[in-house]
């Protein structure tokens, strides 16, 4: 039988996630041409400055298979086509509206936080004054300054996964992904037992809907989501309004966390923070840098490496 190469052109934060991922549970190895080159478990992965991503191995299909459906991509292993989904109208963006989206999966230190919003026909002109949306496109200073204002009138539920009890799912075999559902299934219910079922319930998409679905399998009476989808913040502000609440809600925890190190952490996942890794490890234990980080990250290994 003809091995098969399985190939995915990729974004370069779509790279560094996958990067992030293999580093501790695959080789690094050399491979001519390449970004950067693993093997491990019956699969092999090639990273080219191109920024395709070829998978090779008895595995090759389910690890291409999982990153297709992490991010979002069209399978273009196969010949069949899938028509895409028609965009809402942008008169979609003040719909009442339940809305949610999460911050902090991306960052080493800080929790896991998810906001639900829900959006009223009456919100408009209030929401109207306010520089609303994705909080990955605002500064940092305009949420802090934004939110508390907005969160006085428009109902908000709020999930806050702490890095403890995060890592501690991790380590049963949970991955990001079922934590996210979880933590957006919880974040509907409270919110509709605060305002009443008053959906749609809109979710900016990180998983594909059977699967989102399927992470939730064993919990009883799942608020049902309407719409998945990516960037949804920039066709419901009820969305952008989540996106930005968990923002604030992460930014508040990783300045009580950095008070108590005495030490201003880092956001993301740069070299800057496996040096903050690396000193935590060293003045306060790795049992202390569970509580502030998201140790499965691939910085733990390179801040280890820092200490020898």
């Amino acid at each position: 039988m003809k091995k098969m190469n399985y190939v995915l052109e990729l974004t370069l934060e779509q790279i560094e996630a996958l990067i992030t991922y293999y580093e501790p549970l695959a080789e690094t190895v050399f491979v001519e041409n390449t970004m950067a080159a693993f093997e491990g478990n019956h699969v092999n992965i090639s990273i080219y400055p191109s920024k395709k991503v070829m998978f090779q191995g008895k595995k090759a299909k389910q690890h291409y298979d999982s990153w297709v459906e992490q991010f979002d991509l069209a399978d273009t292993s196969e010949k069949t086509e899938e028509k895409k989904p028609d965009k809402p109208n942008k008169d979609t963006f003040y719909e009442p509206s339940i809305g949610s989206d999460e911050s902090g999966s991306g960052d080493y230190f800080g929790p896991l936080c998810v906001a639900s919003v829900y959006v009223s026909a009456n919100d408009k002109e209030f929401l109207a004054k306010f520089p609303i949306k994705d909080s990955k496109q605002m500064e940092d200073s305009t949420i802090i300054q934004t939110v508390p204002e907005i969160i006085k009138r428009i109902p908000y539920s709020l999930m806050v996964l702490k890095n403890g009890q995060y890592n501690q799912m991790i380590e049963k075999g949970y991955n990001l992904n079922a934590l996210k559902a979880y933590l957006h299934a919880e974040s509907h219910r409270k919110i509709s037992d605060k305002v009443g079922k008053k959906g749609p319930i809109v979710v900016d998409q990180f998983v594909q809907p059977t699967k989102y679905y399927d992470y939730l399998k064993d919990i009883e009476d799942i608020p049902q989501v309407q719409t998945f989808m990516p960037k949804a913040e920039d066709h419901y502000i009820s969305v952008a309004l989540a996106s930005m609440i968990a923002r604030y809600a992460f930014l508040n925890h990783l300045t009580k966390l950095s008070k108590s190190l005495k030490l201003k952490l880092q956001k993301g996942a740069s070299p800057m923070v496996d040096e903050q890794a690396a000193h935590i490890i060293k003045s306060h234990g790795e049992r202390q840098l569970r509580e502030v980080a998201k140790v499965h990250f691939a910085n733990t290994l390179k801040a280890k490496a820092l200490i020898k």
